[in-house]
C-alpha cells in the first residue's frame, strides 16, 4: 500500500525554497500554524497532498473563507494571511511536480479564486512603498493589531444601538473604507496607532491622503468629519480610547475639515489612480469591461501616460520624491527594498516566482542574485534621477522618477531572469536579441525613447565600474544592431 503524503511531512523542505524565502511579510510562527490548520482541516481522504486537484484547492480556499466570513475582522484577516501563505506552499509543491495540476494552471487557478473571492474588499495594512528613516521602523505585527481592532470596532459600532443615530447617509462600506484608509495612512505616514493619533497626523491624511487616494464626492467628503466623530464618540463610550483622546481627535478633526473640503476641489492634487479613473469615468469607459479599460489604458500611454492627465504646469507632481529622500533610500538598505515595491509591486511574483530559467550554461538561478540585482537596478535609477552628474544621462521624455527607477530595475531583473546574467556579465549577443525584441514590438516613437534609456543603463554600469568603456560600447551597439564598436561611448550617445 503506497505510503500517504502528509502536508506536515514537506514543511522543513518547504523553509528551505524560494517560496518561503518570498514571505518575507509573515511570522515563522504563522507559516507553522498554517501547515497545522491545513493538516487538520483536510480529511483522511484528502490528506494526501499527491491527490490535490484543482477542485479539491478551490473547496479548501472557499471552506477556509466560509468559516470566517462571518466573524470577526481579525478572523477575516487571519483568513488572509492563511490563504497568502497556502498559496506559497502550493506553488512549492507544484513545481516540485506533487500536484495533480501544473503550476502554470495553480497560479490561473489563484487568479480566478481572487476575483471570485473579492479580496481587495478585505483589509489588510499594506507596507509603505517609502519609509522615512528617521521613524521607528514599520512592524508587520503592529500593522495586523491596528487593522483587527478597528476592525473589532467598526463591527461593533454597526451591530449596536448608536448606529442608528449616525450621520445621515453614512453606509457601513463608507465608515469602513474611511477609517481603514485614516489607520493605514496615519500608520505608513507617521507611524501613529489609533490609541496614539495626533493632530500633524490626522490633518495631514486629510489634506493629502484622502485628497490624492480617494474618490469621492463632494457631499461624502462633507460627510468624513461628521462619520468620524460619531464613531470616535462610541468608541469612547466603550472604553477603547478615554474621553479626553477622543474629544481632543474630534477638536482635530474640525479643525482640518474645510481645508480638506477646498483641497477636494483642486484636481491638481489627485494622485495617480485617481486621476485616471476619472478619466474614464469622464470618457465614458466602462471599469468593467476588461477590453475598454486595456483599450483605455493603451491610449492613455501612447499619449504620454499620466502625466498627460496633469496641467502643463504640474508636472510629475503626483509621484515626485524630494532629492533628500532618494539620498536617503541609497544608504539605507530596509529603506532600499521597501521603496523597491513603490517601483514593482509584483517583482517577487513576477522575479522570484515563475518567469525565469533555472539553469542556463551552468549558471543557475538564486532567490539571493535576483534580489541584489533588483537593489542595484533601483540604485541604477536613482542615480540617473540625481547628483551633479545627472545631464549626462538621456531619459525618455517627461518620465517622472518612479517610473525611471521601476524602469530600470525591471530592465536589469529581465536580463538577470532571461539570461541568468548581472549587469556585469551583460554580453553583446543578449543585448542585440534585448535591443532587437524591442524594435520590433515597440512603435518607431516608443522605441526611440527608449533607446535613450537603454543607452543610459549601459552606460552607468561602466560609470560605476562594474564594465569596461570598450565593453560598454560593444554592448551598445549590440543593442542597436549595428556592428561598429569603435566609436566612442559618449560619441555614441549623441547619434540619434
Amino acid at each position: 500500500m503506497a505510503k500517504k503524503r502528509q502536508i506536515t511531512d514537506i514543511e522543513s523542505e518547504f523553509k528551505q525554497s524560494k517560496e518561503f524565502e518570498i514571505l518575507t511579510d509573515f511570522e515563522k510562527s504563522e507559516v507553522a500554524d498554517v501547515f497545522e490548520t491545513i493538516a487538520d482541516t483536510t480529511s483522511d481522504d484528502y490528506s494526501d497532498y499527491t491527490k490535490w486537484d484543482a477542485d479539491f484547492i478551490v473547496a479548501l480556499v472557499f471552506s477556509l473563507f466560509d468559516q470566517l466570513g462571518n466573524s470577526t475582522a481579525q478572523d477575516a484577516t487571519r483568513a488572509i494571511v492563511i490563504y497568502d501563505i497556502l498559496k506559497a506552499v502550493l506553488r512549492f509543491l507544484a513545481s516540485k511536480n506533487k500536484l495533480q495540476i501544473p503550476l502554470f494552471e495553480l497560479n490561473q487557478l489563484f487568479n480566478l479564486i481572487d476575483s471570485e473571492l473579492s479580496l481587495n474588499s478585505f483589509q489588510r495594512i499594506r507596507e509603505p512603498n517609502y519609509q522615512d528613516p528617521a521613524l521607528p521602523g514599520w512592524r508587520r505585527y503592529v500593522a495586523n493589531d491596528i487593522t483587527n481592532y478597528m476592525g473589532e470596532w467598526i463591527d461593533a459600532y454597526v451591530e449596536s444601538s448608536d448606529w442608528a443615530k449616525r450621520p445621515k447617509g453614512v453606509t457601513e462600506d463608507f465608515l469602513s473604507s474611511l477609517m481603514f484608509s485614516m489607520t493605514e495612512y496615519v500608520y505608513n505616514i507617521y507611524r501613529k496607532t489609533p490609541k496614539t493619533w495626533t493632530k500633524t497626523a490626522l490633518n495631514g491624511v486629510m489634506e493629502n491622503e484622502f485628497i490624492t487616494n480617494m474618490d469621492l464626492e463632494d457631499e461624502d467628503y462633507r460627510l468624513i468629519v461628521p462619520a468620524m466623530s460619531a464613531f470616535i464618540d462610541f468608541v469612547a463610550e466603550n472604553g477603547w480610547i478615554n474621553a479626553q483622546k477622543a474629544a481632543n481627535y474630534k477638536r482635530y478633526l474640525a479643525a482640518g475639515e474645510e481645508k480638506m473640503i477646498e483641497a477636494s476641489h483642486d484636481d491638481t492634487k489627485a494622485g495617480p489612480a485617481k486621476l485616471v479613473y476619472k478619466e474614464m469615468e469622464r470618457q465614458g469607459v466602462d471599469i468593467d469591461n476588461d477590453e475598454e479599460v486595456e483599450k483605455f489604458i493603451q491610449n492613455l500611454n501612447e499619449n504620454g501616460g499620466i502625466d498627460s492627465l496633469l496641467p502643463d504646469d504640474e508636472p510629475n507632481k503626483a509621484r515626485n520624491f524630494t532629492d533628500g529622500e532618494l539620498a536617503a533610500i541609497l544608504t539605507d538598505k530596509a529603506t532600499l527594498e521597501s521603496f523597491s515595491q513603490a517601483v514593482d509591486p509584483d517583482f517577487e511574483t513576477n522575479f522570484l516566482g515563475d518567469h525565469h530559467l533555472v539553469e542556463l550554461d551552468n549558471k543557475k538561478w538564486s532567490v539571493k542574485q535576483a534580489k541584489a540585482v533588483h537593489l542595484q537596478g533601483i540604485k541604477d535609477g536613482i542615480k540617473m534621477w540625481l547628483g551633479r552628474d545627472r545631464d549626462k544621462y538621456e531619459l525618455p521624455a517627461g518620465i517622472d522618477v518612479v517610473s525611471l527607477v521601476g524602469t530600470v530595475a525591471e530592465l536589469e531583473d529581465t536580463l538577470y531572469s532571461q539570461h541568468l546574467q548581472t549587469p556585469k556579465e551583460w554580453t553583446p549577443a543578449t543585448w542585440r536579441e534585448f535591443g532587437q525584441w524591442a524594435r520590433d514590438n515597440q512603435s518607431k516613437g516608443r522605441n526611440k525613447e527608449a533607446t535613450k534609456l537603454f543607452t543610459s543603463v549601459i552606460r552607468i554600469q561602466a560609470d560605476n565600474k562594474r564594465i569596461s568603456p570598450q565593453k560598454a560600447n560593444q554592448l551598445l551597439f549590440a543593442m542597436r544592431g549595428e556592428d561598429n564598436n569603435i566609436i566612442s561611448l559618449d560619441d555614441a550617445r549623441k547619434k540619434k
